[in-house]
């Protein structure tokens, strides 16, 4: 559901944001009736705050959520990582690339500070989409990370493409595709919480070894 919500929310706000762009030089040119048109600039207005004001908490869910997924995940596999011997492949590879992942949780007040400063307070156009196109886009870069790691050492997963491109079309059209962003962030995380690291009882001989495959009896 929280894919159609951020759906709902970003098209609206594009969308009033644009007609709001439009009527306001149309009100100020005194064109029409000029109580109908400041009207109607009201309501686009309005409608462009308080879809902002949705599709923030919408971002500020999805993001904690994947953040919680992302830090659990990573620190299950370090500890599965360093139940190898130190001289093992596994060991030597994984512990390498692991410890430059960050596994401390995302700070929740900081992030509602953040967002509700540069997403709400400020209403510029374009510019109070970013602050949530980069939170979402980090989480998913960093979960990304995360299962190419866990694929390399035979784990599995399947292929994420990068979302460079999803989220400049979502600053451009001012949160239009905020949906799309959203829904591959919530792939992912699935994708990282179905994973047999994930699943599994916990480090030993139930994991396939590096490299995939089962274990020898």
């Amino acid at each position: 559901m929280r894919t159609v919500y951020s759906t709902i929310f970003g098209i609206i706000h594009s969308i009033s944001g644009v007609l709001a762009l439009i009527s306001l030089p149309i009100a100020g040119l005194g064109i029409g009736s000029l109580p109908k048109i400041s009207s109607i600039v009201g309501l686009f207005l309005a409608l462009y705050f308080i879809s902002g004001v949705a599709m923030v908490y919408e971002t500020y869910v999805v993001v904690m959520e994947a953040n919680s997924i992302y830090t659990s995940s990573s620190e299950r596999f370090k500890a599965y990582i360093e139940s190898h011997p130190v001289n093992s492949p596994v060991y030597l590879y994984g512990y390498q690339s692991i410890s430059n992942f960050s596994s401390r949780r995302e700070n929740g007040v900081k992030l509602m500070i953040v967002l509700l400063i540069f997403s709400i307070v400020n209403e510029i156009p374009l510019l109070n989409i970013i602050p949530l196109v980069y939170y979402i886009g980090r989480e998913y870069g960093r979960i990304r990370n995360l299962l190419v790691l866990q694929s390399q050492l035979g784990f599995g997963g399947g292929y994420f493409p990068d979302t460079a491109g999803l989220e400049l079309a979502t600053i451009i059209t001012n949160g239009l595709t905020l949906g799309m962003l959203t829904k591959r962030l919530i792939l992912i995380s699935q994708a990282l919480l179905s994973s047999p690291l994930q699943q599994g009882p916990g480090p030993g001989p139930a994991y396939p070894p590096y490299g995939g495959g089962s274990p020898s009896p």
